[in-house]
């Protein structure tokens, strides 16, 4: 079989394999037709079409071909019924696992499940605390609270097995457990901050919880800033598509703390915590189950 660069359509072709290399001279870019300049990063594909030959496209790492996916299906042609959208889920998940390593897959794919997860975990505390306290001012917000993680879990169990969801849920509790010290030591210093700003305020327990929420959701930004580097790295293109369920989510803790506006600014200490933390999430081996 012989190796060429071609630039006909993407129909017919069979991704091999995706890799970044340093151009050692100059190429031509598949899509734009401008120059790779020699030590320039690229991004080369490499297909096989149906007659077995190989075909590498080389591409700038800002350019894509319209018809080219990504691991994020939101970015492919809108599915007409929920089949197509499983179909294009299944093929994207597909991709994923081709283009990257388990341990980027799961960066990908199932880290944001679980910092989501240990949101959540925090979010039924403020909830419970609001609960058993009377606490009139958030009861708006507590109801929409328990409304936006039941339609948050009504959206992932049409993708997710009820046996998969209650691993995720396990994992995430034995490590928050493992992480307690960590966790703890956060609380503490987030309500120092909320006690310097507001010496007065009330249901401080809750408001600090709140405030983990967001931190979760912080990590989780940085998460997907991870991804998107990643993606765009493998592939020259990447557009991020938050859940909608999660910024309820992040609206609704800020509401917790509306005295602030729902805006903090973190000290030195409370910075390294989180970063610990992050690196603790990034570090940890999750059981596919």
């Amino acid at each position: 079989m012989t190796e060429e660069t071609w630039q006909d359509p993407l129909e017919g072709l069979k991704r091999i394999s995706v890799s970044t290399p340093v151009a050692r001279k100059a190429h031509v870019c598949s899509v734009c037709g401008k120059e790779i300049a020699a030590g320039e990063k690229y991004v080369s594909h490499l297909y096989k079409n149906r007659e077995g030959r190989l075909v590498r496209h080389k591409l700038h790492k800002g350019c894509r071909y319209p018809g080219m996916r990504v691991a994020n299906p939101m970015l492919n042609n809108a599915p007409k019924s929920e089949k197509d959208l499983r179909r294009m889920a299944k093929r994207n998940v597909e991709d994923t696992l081709r283009l990257f390593t388990q341990e980027e897959s799961l960066t990908i794919m199932y880290r944001p499940i679980v910092i989501t997860e240990m949101a959540w975990v925090l979010a039924e505390s403020v909830v419970r605390y609001a609960a058993a306290h009377k606490v009139a001012e958030t009861a708006k917000l507590t109801r929409a609270v328990k409304q936006a993680e039941k339609d948050y879990y009504t959206d992932m169990g049409k993708d997710l097995s009820a046996r998969v969801m209650d691993g995720i849920r396990r994992q995430t509790e034995e490590f928050m457990r493992e992480c307690g010290h960590d966790l703890t030591i956060l609380m503490f210093q987030l309500d120092a901050e909320l006690k310097n700003r507001h010496r007065d305020m009330n249901h401080l327990p809750m408001r600090v919880d709140a405030y983990r929420v967001l931190v979760m959701l912080s990590l989780l930004d940085k998460n997907e800033s991870r991804v998107n580097d990643l993606i765009t790295e493998r592939t020259g293109r990447y557009g991020n598509v938050r859940n909608r369920h999660v910024e309820e989510l992040r609206r609704l803790m800020k509401g917790y703390v509306a005295r602030d506006g729902g805006e903090i600014t973190y000290s030195d200490s409370t910075k390294l915590s989180m970063k610990i933390l992050d690196k603790k999430i990034q570090g940890v081996e999750f059981a596919l189950v």
